[in-house]
């Protein structure tokens, strides 16, 4: 995987460079930012979202059957106590010729993205603190 960087911008905001691509994650005003992009609940759901599309996608070419029109609908909840995504409301829309019986199937394989097992195997977070000073030697 290639190294993700993050650089603060603004106010609440942070621009995202992952290879040659940039990206703002930013909160809501409400929230205190400048809502210049995602905020961070959003970008995580975003990132599930878009592993079980890819799955779904990737189902369809594998047995011969039409990508068209593959969407999702994403809505996190978050709750308190910890401060957390508590659930997270998913709706993928097939192509239209998508088979009836192949419904639990392709719920069975996207449920096994990388993002979603990540979420059911906790992942080690391994955090070190540097001061400007140090991340420039």
């Amino acid at each position: 995987m290639d190294l993700i960087n993050l650089e603060y911008s603004h106010k609440k905001a942070f621009t995202i460079t992952i290879r040659h691509h940039k990206l703002i994650c930013d909160m809501h005003l409400e929230d205190g930012g400048a809502d210049a992009g995602p905020n961070p609940v959003e970008l995580f759901s975003a990132s599930l979202a878009s592993c079980i599309g890819m799955i779904a996608y990737e189902y369809c070419l594998h047995h011969a059957l039409s990508t068209e029109g593959i969407s999702l609908s994403v809505l996190p909840q978050i709750a308190d106590n910890p401060k957390r995504i508590q659930a997270i409301t998913m709706d993928l829309t097939m192509p239209a010729d998508f088979p009836e019986d192949r419904k639990q199937a392709i719920q069975k394989a996207a449920r096994q993205c990388v993002i979603s097992n990540s979420l059911i195997h906790p992942v080690e977070i391994d955090l070190e603190i540097k001061s400007n000073k140090e991340s420039k030697e």
